[in-house]
């Protein structure tokens, strides 16, 4: 598949999919992967789409995934996309979406998620610690 060209994936919001298989190998190119998601107003962050299977895989892989986000607070996780054919979901990081406007002296938990609490493990200012 070469730039331009769209796989279109049907699926449903369990993670279900009418996934293609290539018995040879599949070459991926900046193709545009479009998945159809039946329910996807709330996706959960468990689910894994399998969205091809191939003898072998190579190429560049997808320029785009349709939709672009899986939902609010969630991304696409595409570690296994090219080696498996899985596209997963994944919360989103608070620390990655962290605006210059917030002070740096914002307390992190462990989870990357900002805090105010005064006891426990938790990060502030780049340094961990410890009440």
């Amino acid at each position: 598949m070469q730039k331009g060209a769209i796989l279109e994936v049907p699926a449903k919001k369990n993670g279900t999919t009418n996934s293609i298989s290539v018995t040879g190998a599949l070459t991926l190119n900046d193709a545009v992967l479009q998945l159809d998601i039946d329910g996807a107003d709330d996706l959960d962050s468990s689910v894994k789409f399998k969205v091809f299977a191939a003898g072998s895989t190579s190429g560049t892989g997808f320029a785009e995934i349709i939709p672009a986000v899986p939902g609010e607070g969630k991304e696409w996780d595409t570690s296994r996309l090219m080696s498996e054919g899985v596209l997963a979901i994944k919360e989103t990081d608070a620390i990655h979406q962290l605006n210059a406007d917030q002070k740096a002296s914002q307390k992190w938990n462990l989870n990357g998620m900002p805090t105010q609490e005064e006891k426990g493990i938790y990060i502030l200012n780049g340094k961990k610690f410890y009440k």
